[in-house]
């Protein structure tokens, strides 16, 4: 625990500090950087559930090889950290201290991208939680390539879907994945209660189409629109937000099918992510018409169809 503790620290300032890292080398690509951001981390994602799945089902060694292996991709990512260029002119003392802080005049799209991070990544720490276990009872056997290839369908639906829909507004795709992946919650969770596996992963197919396109666009959304000198205290606020939507939900879902069964509890969870992907899809609606607004102050800024 006391390991996987600060390895999520770890994941934390990375996650928080890399996309302003990126925003610093190219202040003018906030749109494009957003979009890469996020297609970068739901393939990572994808790799890892997959990849696992495999290691631990596969190799003689689980509990050990897979650490070995990310271990070894850390490096890699370290070695090319080590050769970006520093942008910042003036010597500065190291402050690793980066408060959370939203400035007040992007707040309307940091509170879409929020909700919007939080309804899908809820969904994610959900099936990443619960996937494995309810791909047991659908097979009858514990298989740990099974529950992964589920999850993995997915995160690698969402990476994709990313991919192909890069060059589409940023707000309206977001909007439509948010509201997309809220109803495909309900064929999902019909799949849970028939015990099929098969079902399972034609609907995780279905959610990852909307979870994609719904996270990474809020965040190319809002990266077009951070201020140059609070890079890293938005960022920082944004995925403080995303990763309690990732975590809390997992530890309540397993503390609840201890008790209520697996079943019953990705219904109750499913449906609570739903209604966020609900208000998530109405935010953004109202950002959508303000930028139509005569005197909307902002809609240059947030018009990333013409940062590529």
């Amino acid at each position: 625990m006391a390991a996987r503790a600060l390895h999520g620290a770890a994941i934390g300032s990375i996650a928080a500090t890399a996309g302003a890292a990126l925003l610093d080398l190219r202040p003018a690509h906030g749109a494009v950087i957003g979009r890469l951001t996020g297609v970068a981390l739901t393939f990572g994602m994808t790799a890892g559930v997959l990849g696992g799945a495999l290691l631990g089902q596969l190799v003689p060694d689980p509990l050990v090889t897979p650490y070995l292996v990310a271990a070894a991709a850390v490096l890699v990512t370290l070695s090319g950290t080590a050769l970006m260029p520093e942008p910042l002119r003036a010597r500065t003392a190291l402050n690793l201290r980066i408060r959370p802080r939203v400035p007040a005049q992007i707040r309307g799209p940091f509170w879409f991208a929020a909700v919007s991070t939080a309804a899908t990544w809820s969904v994610l720490g959900l099936y990443l939680s619960l996937a494995p276990g309810l791909a047991d009872q659908a097979v009858g056997s514990r298989n740990l390539l099974v529950g992964g290839t589920i999850s993995a369908a997915l995160v690698g639906t969402g990476a994709v879907a990313q991919l192909i829909t890069q060059r589409t507004g940023a707000l309206r795709l977001a909007i439509g994945g948010d509201l997309l992946l809220g109803i495909a919650l309900l064929p999902s969770v019909a799949a849970v209660a028939a015990h099929s596996a098969w079902a399972m992963y034609l609907t995780a197919v279905v959610m990852g189409a909307g979870l994609g396109p719904a996270f990474s666009s809020s965040l190319r959304h809002l990266a077009a629109v951070i201020p140059a000198a609070e890079r890293g205290q938005v960022m920082s606020a944004y995925y403080l937000t995303g990763y309690l939507s990732l975590a809390i939900p997992a530890v309540l879902a397993g503390l609840a099918a201890t008790r209520f069964g697996l079943t019953h509890t990705y219904v109750a969870f499913s449906a609570a992510a739903a209604i966020t992907c609900g208000a998530a899809g109405w935010l953004g609606s109202r950002l959508a018409a303000e930028r139509h607004r005569p005197d909307a102050e902002m809609r240059p800024a947030v018009d990333d169809t013409s940062r590529r």
